[in-house]
């Protein structure tokens, strides 16, 4: 047996995929932790990230994190941009609205 039939027969793999898979894989979240989440998702019709976060033991930053990992596109952090506020004042309100 090669090390590639190991990975073809691992639990993990059978019963996550994708990002959920990744996650736990990652550790944000431990497996259990998951099919919770991907099951109370799919009672409330919202998505598995949703209520990974509404239940409190994930960051959102830790799975936007591991999502760009996955999904191969960059990050970008919102919070360390520094905006000039003085330059959002010279903008109109309509401006805003539109």
């Amino acid at each position: 047996m090669n090390d590639n039939d190991s990975l073809a027969i691992s639990p993990l793999r059978s019963s996550l995929g994708g990002l959920p898979q990744r996650l736990v894989q990652d550790g944000v979240v431990d497996e259990s932790g998951m099919h919770a989440a991907l099951q109370a998702a799919a009672e409330k019709k919202t998505s598995f990230v949703t209520q990974l976060i509404a239940g409190g033991s994930v960051k959102a930053r830790d799975i936007a994190i591991t999502a760009a990992a996955e999904y191969g596109v960059p990050l970008f952090d919102l919070d360390a941009l520094s905006i000039d506020l003085e330059a959002v004042r010279t903008v109109s309100d309509r401006v805003f609205r539109r």
